[in-house]
């Protein structure tokens, strides 16, 4: 029996959830980033960050559908919006981490988690109320809530 996320913790359980997704996604990210910078020798932290957040987008999605949200939502609908948001964080975090490792010559990581920060919110807000917004979370809360 599936438990009802918002009469057992509402929003936190769902937030907690999307923290627990979000540290898997990113350790995943963080670590094609660093097999990249230390192993295959991308010059560019920018790129090699690039490339790695494809990885932890196709992560963040597929935790995002079935354990944060618990979407039934077709992918044919919200694939496309979770890629134009994950799209634009994605240019944020490599501009974020260009110009903190290959412009002002700092440590990437401290670089990464900087800019994963400002992309945990922004992401998770857009999920909520975009990319999954008829998900089965998003259809108790307005239940819940009189609508």
């Amino acid at each position: 029996m599936r438990m009802n996320l918002i009469t057992a913790g509402g929003a936190n359980l769902v937030f907690a959830r999307f923290i627990i997704n979000g540290v898997a996604a990113t350790t995943l990210h963080f670590s094609v980033l660093t097999v990249l910078i230390e192993c295959v020798h991308v010059s560019s932290a920018g790129l090699a960050n690039g490339i790695a957040s494809m990885f932890g987008m196709a992560a963040s999605y597929m935790g995002s559908k079935f354990f944060v949200f618990e979407s039934a939502d077709p992918m044919a609908k919200t694939l496309p919006r979770f890629l134009i948001i994950y799209a634009m964080v994605a240019v944020l975090h490599v501009f974020v981490l260009s110009i903190w490792t290959d412009v002002w010559k700092l440590h990437y990581p401290i670089g990464f988690f900087i800019a994963t920060a400002g992309a945990m919110v922004l992401t998770f807000l857009a999920n909520r109320f975009f990319v999954f917004s008829g998900s089965r979370v998003a259809s108790m809360a307005h239940q819940r809530d009189g609508g």
